[in-house]
């Protein structure tokens, strides 16, 4: 008997490991999901680009035209209806008029809310060479030079012709190439719903109005038409021009 009790915490220890071994764990299974996209416009105003070197004139009289207009975008995050978020990991695009549809990726079935982006790059990324991920970085228009380093890379570039003032005589070339780590800016969009459906492609249809780079901006000044270097985004009219990036965006109607 006190050879049963001596040993009867070890029986109960052997005891209580062999019950744990018979449940199984259960992986958490991935949740469905279903594609999602982003289908993005590039308009002035209220008119819809369809090609560079068009001139279109604003409500308030100005006209203006473009010869480039490209952004990085990138960090995108979805809204769930209940205020979470789902980060799409890995994704980058470079934004462009010949290009309108870009493919996300995979994201949870659900009911969402909003769509979140930024525009440019975070610092890693930055520093990239562009054969690290040439379809993405190898393109000399989105540098601030004739290589992207030291400088990183070009986070929105415009270019075209604008009237100084509205109903000008005149058009003025214009040229803004907005970068830098302290131009790496978030685009919070408002909410609209949007479900994306299992195995499914779900659309977010979006504007990208190039003419709010000019609100709030002397142009007049010809000081104020160019944005050219890395020093130079440091200083207005550049700082000004990061702050309307977040303008240029809205839902297609």
């Amino acid at each position: 008997m006190k050879y049963i009790l001596r040993f009867l915490p070890l029986l109960l220890l052997i005891t209580l490991f062999a019950a744990c071994k018979k449940e199984e764990v259960k992986p958490v299974e991935n949740p469905d999901k279903g594609t999602l996209l982003m289908h993005l416009h590039t308009y002035i105003e209220n008119s819809e680009v369809e090609d560079y070197g068009i001139v279109y004139t604003t409500n308030a009289g100005r006209k203006i035209s473009l010869d480039m207009a490209q952004m990085y975008l990138s960090d995108f995050q979805v809204v769930k209806a209940n205020g979470t978020r789902y980060t799409i990991p890995n994704k980058k695009v470079l934004q462009d008029l010949k290009s309108e549809t870009y493919e996300l990726g995979e994201v949870p079935v659900g009911e969402y809310k909003a769509l979140i982006f930024r525009v440019g790059f975070d610092a890693a990324t930055n520093k990239l060479a562009p054969s690290a991920d040439p379809t993405l970085l190898d393109h000399s228009e989105m540098w601030f030079g004739t290589n992207p380093q030291p400088d990183g890379y070009v986070f929105l570039h415009a270019k075209g012709m604008v009237d100084p003032t509205p109903g000008a005589a005149q058009m003025e070339p214009f040229e803004y190439k907005i970068g830098t780590s302290s131009n790496y800016i978030q685009i919070n969009l408002p909410d609209k719903d949007f479900t994306v459906v299992k195995d499914q492609a779900s659309y977010v249809h979006l504007l990208a109005d190039y003419s709010q780079v000019f609100d709030g901006i002397d142009i007049s000044n010809p000081a104020n038409r160019s944005v050219l270097t890395a020093a130079e985004n440091s200083v207005m009219p550049a700082t000004w021009i990061t702050q309307n990036i977040p303008l240029f965006f809205r839902y297609e109607e």
